[in-house]
């Protein structure tokens, strides 16, 4: 009697045991049933559909649907052709096949800012402060969208330009990659820095090592990172650390499953000149970092809109086949321990634009933020 009450316990554990390792498998096997699924539709379709051609590989399609279906506009797919692009934003100098201007991703499209002389850009009849919203009959979302061209490509450009449409036609040719930054003299020792973006590789390195070697020179420094869209978080983080004395916090960083990051950083000798950042609604990203990081250590201040308000951060993972996704990893703070996420950094002088045209696109005399922010460092630096 007791043997067969104990042989039942066995059984009833082997049973157990069965159905916890049918659970196990069916939770790990879950995720990968809908790919069987999908597998099985796409050959029921190559093999019988009329509209459907023996090489037709929809991976792409697919995959970009099913990172769109997350929400986030900062997540999406690049296919292997898109990946190689996106990777060449980020190298210095040389020669690429290209149209020559230029732009940055905006809400309605891509807006274009300095067309270089005898640029197709140019020749086709771009204009500064244009938007660009189709290309060939395609919604243009994203940067990646126009790179990559092939030499003499014919491409037809759908333009928004002061709420006009305009149909241009360009033809894209070897063109020089411009630099990410323009620095010049202004009157009275101050000096103008423009920075478009973050993405070029050592750009950061040459700013400094210019700003160093005229320190002595330099009453003031105007910072205009309007219509910057980000780039290198590293490139703000280094450029923010000159101005700032040793262990000043440059920002927080929060990724998914990890303890918030503090980055510190500074300079023994941290470049003492005034500071003035003029900024607009789509300065974002690595350009709040810069932004925030020096004004709320006191080092600048900001003139002209609030921001856009990007406060999360990107990773790129390459795929086994070339193509990758780029996908939100995480949030980042500034000093203060506040997210501008949504929400941007307010200036501290209001500067609005120009109706007709964002003030970067204007010629200088019409460029009424840039004017404040002058006299605002001229203010600071006692010129008046």
């Amino acid at each position: 009697m007791m043997n067969k009450r104990r042989l039942g316990w066995i059984g009833v554990g082997l049973c157990a045991c069965a159905l916890s390792s049918f659970l196990a498998v069916s939770l790990y096997m879950r995720p990968y049933r809908n790919l069987i699924k999908l597998t099985e539709a796409v050959e029921v379709l190559r093999e019988n559909c009329i509209y459907v051609e023996e090489d037709w590989e929809p991976a792409d399609l697919l995959m970009s649907q099913l990172l769109a279906s997350i929400g986030d506009r900062y997540t999406y797919y690049l296919s292997l052709h898109d990946a190689e692009d996106f990777s060449a934003l980020y190298e210095t100098g040389g020669v690429h096949v290209g149209l020559g201007m230029e732009v940055v991703a905006t809400r309605g499209g891509l807006r274009v800012g300095e067309v270089e002389v005898g640029s197709p850009a140019m020749m086709a009849g771009l204009q500064r402060g244009d938007i660009i919203q189709a290309l060939d009959g395609k919604q243009v979302q994203n940067l990646d969208q126009i790179q990559g061209f092939a030499p003499d490509q014919l491409v037809e450009l759908r333009v928004n330009r002061e709420g006009r449409q305009v149909v241009l036609r360009a033809r894209a040719q070897e063109v020089s990659d411009q630099k990410e930054y323009v620095i010049h003299a202004l009157p009275d020792g101050l000096v103008y820095l423009r920075i478009r973006s973050f993405m070029q590789q050592g750009m950061e390195q040459e700013i400094l090592t210019h700003l160093r070697a005229k320190e002595g020179e330099i009453k003031g420094l105007l910072i205009d990172v309007r219509a910057n869209p980000g780039g290198r978080l590293d490139a703000a983080v280094a450029i923010a650390q000159a101005f700032l004395p040793e262990g000043s916090v440059i920002v927080y960083g929060e990724e998914k499953g990890r303890e918030r990051e503090t980055i510190t950083g500074g300079s023994e000798t941290p470049l003492a000149m005034p500071v003035v950042i003029l900024q607009d609604e789509e300065s974002a990203s690595a350009a709040e970092v810069l932004s925030g990081a020096l004004r709320y250590n006191g080092r600048a201040t900001i003139v002209g809109q609030t921001s856009y308000g990007k406060g999360t951060m990107q990773r790129v993972h390459r795929l086994s086949d070339g193509s990758s996704i780029r996908y939100t990893c995480g949030r980042y703070y500034l000093p203060d321990g506040h997210s501008i996420d949504k929400t941007g950094i307010p200036p501290d002088v209001q500067a609005p634009r120009d109706a007709s045209a964002p003030g970067w696109a204007l010629s200088e005399e019409r460029d009424l933020q840039q004017k404040k922010a002058q006299e605002t460092l001229r203010s600071l630096c006692r010129l008046d």
